[in-house]
């Protein structure tokens, strides 16, 4: 008798652990899963804010050339100081007025920003870059005007890439030469039609024409995350 109920007793104490073990499986799972999905959420949100950033950038834009009269050549993302809101120190020499500068409030009124919030490397992505590059899908084969975020985080790139259909990073995508393409840092914005033919390659011209994507230049993840400059998000604010 005492033997059985020593039995039982060691029966009861190992169901015990068990249940206890699995309810603390449970429970890390969960935990787990709050964070991951909280994770998801913030990249989400940090890619809607980018998104929003871009479509005010584009309304700015809009309306200086619908309303004010600006021609293409003449919008200038230069404002008050060099790397300010856009990467480079050289001037749009094509802009002579505050109403064709995009930040300016006279201008475009746009409240510039930082984007180290979309930047692993906050000290050389802080600033949008702006290329003179030809985007398949967009506009004519002469060079259109794009925004460019070096460094952005994975899970924006992933969330900015869902909203048009795809599935991750866009792999295989060239950075473009920045010394022929990126205005502002290398030259300053040139002509009526830009003598520039760079051509963002890597690119349908499905995904270009969606005008906002994120990519890298690598094969795969390892080798995209390896850059200290990838991935980059992409957006087409002036078609040509």
């Amino acid at each position: 008798m005492y033997s059985k109920q020593r039995g039982n007793i060691l029966f009861l104490i190992l169901l015990a652990v068990i249940l206890f073990a699995a309810l603390s499986y449970a429970v890390i799972g969960n935990e787990r899963g709050q964070v991951k999905s909280a994770a998801g959420e913030n990249s989400e949100a940090k890619a809607a804010e980018l998104s929003n950033y871009f479509i005010q950038i584009d309304t700015a834009v809009q309306r200086m050339m619908l309303t004010g009269g600006i021609k293409d050549y003449e919008i200038n993302f230069y404002y008050a100081f060099a790397s300010n809101y856009v990467i480079g120190s050289n001037d749009n020499t094509n802009c002579t007025a505050s109403a064709c500068r995009v930040f300016d409030p006279a201008g475009g009124g746009v409240s510039g920003r930082k984007t180290t919030a979309f930047a692993t490397d906050v000290v050389n992505s802080s600033n949008l870059r702006v290329f003179y590059i030809s985007v398949p899908g967009v506009g004519t084969s002469f060079p259109d005007v794009v925004l460019a975020q070096y460094t952005t985080p994975l899970g924006i790139c992933e969330a900015l890439n869902k909203k048009i259909g795809q599935s991750g990073i866009i792999f295989n995508v060239p950075a473009p030469n920045e010394t022929n393409a990126l205005m502002y840092f290398f030259s300053i914005p040139i002509g009526p039609i830009p003598s520039v033919t760079q051509t963002l390659s890597g690119i349908s011209p499905q995904v270009g024409s969606q005008g906002t994507f994120c990519t890298c230049s690598g094969s795969d993840l390892t080798a995209c995350l390896a850059s200290s400059w990838m991935p980059i998000t992409y957006h087409v604010v002036l078609a040509r």
